[in-house]
């Protein structure tokens, strides 16, 4: 018998809002990595931010350099409820109950998807809108109705840069 294996070459690609949504008040349209959440807008000029650069597949891992210990994380997304994107713990393979880790994926577009649909927004809760809009957004799952208290656009695009290995450039 023999076995033959191929690997899949994978490469990190910067996350951007495209096109860009001037009805958010924002000037910065990368993605950003910030407290276990992705986020647009100034937030990527906090401190405790990074550049959104994950290997991109059915499932998001991505590695941050704020973890102790450093290490990869997989991004969940609560496919029924109205939610922040969530990352596991580093080196973590824990996804609480009802959540998904996998079925992400890109339409013919080049917009960044779930089960084959868009249901991403940009998100504010009313402690960042008093603080403005340099705040930041936060990007959501909308999978159920509005939540209380929290601010959304509609569906936003999230597109993944042409090309490969860009990551952090210009950040």
């Amino acid at each position: 018998m023999i076995v033959t294996a191929t690997a899949q070459p994978f490469s990190t690609h910067q996350f951007f809002v495209h096109p860009y949504p001037p009805l958010l008040n924002i000037l910065e349209s990368q993605i950003s990595f910030a407290n276990e959440s992705l986020w647009i807008g100034y937030t990527k000029y906090k401190q405790y931010s990074e550049p959104f650069c994950p290997i991109a597949g059915s499932s998001i891992s991505f590695t941050s350099w704020h973890q102790t210990p450093t290490g990869w994380q997989n991004m969940y997304i609560f496919a029924n409820k109205t939610a922040p994107v969530a990352f596991t713990t580093a080196h973590g393979h824990y996804v609480p109950p009802g959540a998904s880790a996998s079925g992400f994926g890109f339409d013919k577009y080049g917009n960044w998807i779930f089960q084959g649909q868009n249901k991403f927004v940009a998100c504010q809760t009313k402690d960042q809108i008093k603080k403005g809009p340099y705040e930041g957004y936060q990007i959501w799952w909308k999978g159920a109705g509005s939540v209380r208290g929290v601010n959304c656009s509609e569906p936003i695009s999230l597109v993944k840069a042409e090309e490969a290995g860009t990551c952090g450039n210009g950040y």
